[in-house]
């Protein structure tokens, strides 16, 4: 079966437990920890996942009491980059 779009929601959580297609920007949060800057500015167009990508920056770096610690705020398995 085929994956739903995802028009319209910003939320990383929703869109994986909704089961909707979605671009895989995992390695956006790898990228924003080595900049080592203090502010981050993400100048993209309209509709280039700005929001998202924010969200699932957040979603990685909550920290919830329920989840194990080899888990990340969604309760997927943490994966190391490759380099």
């Amino acid at each position: 079966m085929a994956k739903k779009a995802a028009l319209g929601l910003n939320d990383f959580k929703k869109i994986i437990e909704g089961n909707f297609a979605l671009v895989d920007k995992t390695l956006f949060i790898k990228e924003f920890f080595q900049s080592g800057t203090e502010v981050a500015l993400v100048p993209r167009p309209r509709r280039f996942g700005k929001t998202m990508n924010l969200s699932m920056l957040r979603y990685f770096c909550e920290k919830t009491l329920l989840r194990p610690a080899h888990e990340n705020a969604c309760g997927f398995p943490l994966r190391t980059a490759k380099t």
